[in-house]
């Protein structure tokens, strides 16, 4: 309902990502209730532009609140539904659970500033052993830029001043971890 934000209709998936049935939805006070506190202002904006006609498409990445009270990542996509006359009748959405990207990318966020953040150098590579990513610090020590080494085989940091069994037997060390 685009006065009260209430539901009119859910279906059974709204439902299932929030830990209720469609029946308690529809029961349930306005859609900010089901909104994260930090996020109700946005969501709160964002209908509001959809019932001035401001905007007529609304796309969110907010945190939702389950029946059990954690938070979850959902994408939100409204659109304004008008009568013949222009007139704003209710607003349709869909809201696709994203919360297990939205946590990955936290963790890959996290991981990738540890390794900036280390003192030792830090080179990634494939299965081919090319060469990903590097960190500052690998910069720093080698000298290399990034761009230098990326795409290239980590062969080309050997000093010639160990035996190829050296070489071999890191490799398998590795490969191992």
């Amino acid at each position: 309902d685009p006065t009260t934000l209430r539901f009119r209709r859910v279906n059974a998936r709204l439902g299932a990502i929030l830990g209720y049935t469609a029946a308690e939805l529809m029961r349930l006070a306005p859609i900010e209730d089901l909104t994260h506190p930090d996020d109700r202002a946005a969501t709160r904006d964002a209908f509001q532009g959809l019932g001035s006609g401001e905007t007529p498409e609304v796309q969110l990445v907010k945190r939702c609140l389950r029946q059990d009270g954690r938070p979850l990542w959902v994408s939100l996509v409204a659109t304004a539904v008008r009568d013949a006359s222009g007139q704003l009748v209710g607003i349709l959405a869909a809201v696709e659970d994203v919360d297990a990207r939205k946590r990955a990318e936290a963790d890959l966020l996290l991981h990738r500033s540890a390794l900036n953040a280390a003192a030792n150098a830090v080179l990634v590579s494939d299965a081919r052993s090319r060469i990903l990513a590097v960190n500052p610090s690998f910069v720093k020590i080698t000298g290399f830029s990034a761009a230098d080494v990326i795409g290239k085989r980590p062969k080309l940091l050997s000093s010639g001043r160990h035996d190829p069994d050296f070489y071999r037997n890191m490799w398998v060390k590795i490969k191992e971890t």
